[in-house]
């Protein structure tokens, strides 16, 4: 069975959400780069920890939408899609380490 609600598939619901704070990290971190104060690392550090946890919560339907696929070319194109993505998200704490702030000085509000 593929992850749907109401009929409509469920991962292209939850992709925009790791794209749309990747892209604040982004942002934050040239805002920084340019002359910020550290509220803008502290944002883009914040915001790649965000997107990962999109990233992993938007994946779990995408993979069972997967796994209901029949062998079909659309399926050789789901499984490219499913190999560059899980290396993005396997890439993404490296990058973090190259923000220069640590894991552990996240801090919970």
């Amino acid at each position: 069975m593929a992850a749907k609600l109401a009929k409509h598939p469920i991962h292209p619901m939850l992709v925009g959400f790791p794209i749309g704070i990747w892209t604040l990290s982004l942002a934050g971190d040239l805002i920084f780069l340019y002359g910020g104060n550290l509220f803008w690392r502290e944002l883009a550090c914040y915001a790649m920890v965000g997107g990962l946890i999109g990233a992993v919560a938007a994946a779990i339907p995408g993979l069972l939408d997967y796994l209901n696929m029949s062998a079909s070319p659309v399926k050789t194109i789901a499984t490219r899609h499913m190999v560059i993505n899980l290396i993005v998200v396997g890439v993404e704490p490296t990058a973090e380490s190259f923000t220069g702030v640590a894991q552990d000085e996240l801090r919970v509000a």
